[in-house]
């Protein structure tokens, strides 16, 4: 008996021991599992512009395994530990493929994805309307913003999305139009593509108006700053902003509704309807009513501001699409328009804005990569006043624009040439009627025109350390040549470098640019320093105004840093010091269109900027930090350039759907001169301020079906209110929207 129950002592002593053991190996055979596993993971970067890639394809060769890449540009595969040695393919349309052995590959490593011609066979894509000129051009600095952030800043108000972004500015409402500066610059500096149509033109001032463009139909944004892009830059001594919109093959729609306050109500919907595997259509459409409370006139811009509740604007934008896939090319059409109407009692304006273009992009009679363009860009802005005894006065500014360009890129070995070839046709009617009791009376009349063509060009240079073949740099010589109507004649050119170090975890890539650029006069500058009373086409080519010119250069570095830690994804670094003298400069009276009638106005500008952005830190949120620091020499010329900037953004993304995103920002003091209502000379200095906006989300997804709720609060500290002007003033808003 006691035999018997040792044994089964032993046994069930035994058997605890057996199951203990087998529940460990269950609990524990996920990390043996894991430990035979490989792990990969990286960034993917574009080779030009050091910027992520999203939804890029990550493969195993021959297998059927793989990922994509997410809005950082990072990647995470894990692998059977039999795949060591197979091959990793990562692909992404319009760029070569890259390949490396998986038992070569380092973790964490940042992989440059190059270039590649179009291949129209393999997919479709719609890029007519991408300007690769971006990517040629003389090395700047550079900064983009994505749609993922767009769509968590959630701001109907263009200027919201600029506030983070060091040396960049919006100023202005809807009626007087919102108009960036870069650097210091005034507005009529910075040249504003749309879908690959620059749209200065559309106003008489040769400034343009990005309340034509509704921040939901925006794709992504690229600012290019400096003065010395030769491609893209003719007269925009601070920079130059491209703006694509967004597009689709795949049928989708959206419906979106805001509101918020100065009784504001916003309506939007999108529709993407592919005909075929070729065709494809989309639309976009906005409509806002708002009460801004207050009236816009200029000359309080700085001073105690008109109330009036009675004042109503409403503002429609609307964008239709056109894609075709042919034999060798891709074919777009597009057509815009932005209309404005602003109304109180006696007063109307109206800003009807429309944008016709054509574009194609592929191969012509056995030549490839032909891009060009034929835009139509028409303006028509008017001013009626009524009074009491019957009478009004009506002021009308028409302006046309014809623009066609040709590009094409040529590649000898080591050596790339972007061509390119514009031409110009711009004309600019401007009427004053006043009329009373059925009869009316013509007070001013004008119309002129000017032609203008240029060509331009863009060498680089391409080497390698022969011993270290991670090292390379790019050297660059642009050239413009300018032909207006009247004759005249502007030969200017630009210089630069950019060295790229691409270690494991590291890429750094120092550049240095210096070059000359030329800026004309507007018509009606022309006509005014003329002053004409009534000028017709005649005097276009007459007495014209000399050109105005700057001499700019930079330095800067960008690095991005992908660490071992898991505690963020990646540290990216941007710094440049930049410096551009200005002469030659038209003398004119800010927020006036009286001109001196002198042209010798000479100024230097130069600063410092520099951003840094935390990816994805505890897999959570992301922070970016900017500042700048700006000299100008004489601020008369250059009027309410803050002398410097600084800000700080938190995006959190959480796995369940909801986002959070702030920003903070501080606008340092600015000085300039004006005439006020006495019309006495008056100079100014303006406080600093800081403000701050929060924006929180919640996004559901039921497949094919987003949904998505937000809410939002813009300047919440009302600390600017001298800019009430400018509606920077304490806003909230929410929206819903339904996306499929």
């Amino acid at each position: 008996m006691y035999l018997l129950k040792t044994v089964k002592q032993g046994v069930a002593y035994n058997l605890r021991i057996l199951i203990c053991l087998m529940g460990a190996v269950y609990f524990l055979s996920p990390v043996f599992i894991f430990a035979q596993q490989i792990e990969i993971r990286a960034f993917i970067l574009e080779h030009e512009t050091n910027n992520p890639i999203e939804g890029a394809n990550i493969n195993v060769k021959n297998r059927d395994i793989g990922t994509t890449s997410d809005s950082d540009g990072y990647f995470l595969l894990r692998l059977p530990l039999s795949f060591q040695n197979d091959t990793l393919v990562i692909s992404y349309l319009g760029f070569l493929d890259f390949e490396q052995p998986i038992s070569a590959f380092i973790n964490n490593q940042i992989i440059l994805l190059h270039p590649d011609i179009l291949q129209l066979e393999r997919s479709i894509s719609v890029i007519a309307d991408k300007i690769d000129l971006v990517r040629r051009e003389i090395p700047h600095a550079s900064y983009t913003i994505e749609l993922e952030e767009i769509q968590r800043l959630g701001s109907s108000e263009i200027s919201d999305v600029f506030k983070a972004i060091p040396s960049v500015r919006i100023e202005g409402n809807d009626l007087d139009g919102r108009t960036i500066q870069i650097r210091g610059s005034n507005p009529d500096e910075v040249n504003v593509y749309l879908d690959g149509v620059l749209i200065n033109n559309l106003r008489f001032d040769h400034v343009a108006d990005l309340s034509m463009i509704a921040t939901e139909d925006i794709e992504k944004l690229e600012i290019l700053k400096g003065g010395n892009l030769m491609l893209l830059g003719q007269g925009a001594f601070g920079g130059v902003v491209n703006i694509s919109t967004r597009k689709s093959f795949e049928p989708g729609y959206a419906l979106k509704i805001k509101g918020g306050s100065f009784k504001t109500r916003y309506g939007l919907a999108s529709l993407n309807i592919p005909v075929s595997a070729k065709t494809s259509f989309s639309y976009f459409g906005q409509l806002n009513f708002m009460k801004p409370e207050i009236e816009f006139f200029p000359g309080e811009k700085y001073a105690p501001k008109t109330l009036n509740a009675e004042i109503e604007t409403r503002r429609q934008n609307h964008h239709l699409d056109a894609n075709f896939i042919l034999g060798d090319g891709h074919l777009n059409a597009k057509a815009m328009g932005y209309l404005l109407d602003y109304e109180k009692p006696g007063w109307e304006n109206r800003y009807y804005n429309y944008i016709l273009s054509g574009s194609y992009k592929g191969d012509i009679f056995s030549v490839s990569d032909i891009d060009m363009s034929v835009n139509y860009l028409y303006g028509d802005n008017q001013i009626i006043r009524t009074e009491s005894a019957g009478s009004a006065y009506r002021s009308a500014y028409i302006a046309k624009r014809l623009n066609g360009r040709f590009a094409e890129s040529f590649t000898f070995g080591n050596t790339d040439l972007q061509f390119l070839a514009e031409y110009f046709h711009d004309e600019l009617a401007s009427t004053s009627d006043l009329s009373k009791n059925t009869v009316t009376r013509t007070i001013y009349r004008g119309e002129v025109y000017d032609n203008r063509l240029a060509v331009a060009g863009v060498f680089a240079f391409r080497d390698t350390l022969s011993t270290q073949r991670n090292v390379s740099w790019n050297t660059y010589i642009g050239l413009r040549y300018d032909i207006l109507a009247n004759g005249r004649r502007d030969f200017t050119q630009s210089y630069g470098v950019q060295f790229s170090i691409i270690a494991a975890k590291w890429a750094i890539r120092p550049y240095g640019s210096y070059g000359k650029n030329v800026k004309y006069p507007t018509l009606l500058q022309n006509a005014f320093i003329q002053d004409l009373t009534d000028f017709l086409h005649v005097d276009s080519t007459g007495m014209r105004l000399e050109p105005e010119f700057n001499n700019s250069g930079e330095l800067g570095v960008r690095l991005i840093y992908t660490p071992e830690t898991t505690s963020y994804r990646a540290l990216m670094i941007d710094f440049a010091w930049f410096t551009s003298t200005f002469y030659n400069k038209l003398l004119t009276r800010p927020f006036d269109v009286v001109i001196a009638q002198a042209q010798i106005g000479r100024s230097t500008t130069s600063g410092l900027e520099g951003s840094v952005r935390m990816e994805r830190l505890l897999n959570i949120f992301t922070l970016s930090l900017s500042a700048m620091k700006l000299n100008i020499a004489d601020p008369y010329l250059y009027p309410y350039k803050p002398e410097e900037n600084y800000s700080i953004q938190v995006d959190l993304q959480f796995g369940f759907g909801v986002y959070f995103h702030s920003l903070s920002y501080y606008q340092g003091k600015s000085t300039a001169w004006y005439y006020d209502e006495n019309d006495q000379f008056v100079t100014r200095t303006l406080d600093p301020f800081y403000d701050i906006d929060l924006s929180v989300g919640y996004r559901l997804k039921i497949d094919p079906i987003v949904l998505e709720l937000q809410l939002a609060g813009y300047n919440m500290l009302d600390n600017s209110g001298y800019t009430y002007y400018t509606l920077n003033k304490r806003y909230f808003q929410v929206s819903f929207s339904v996306r499929y």
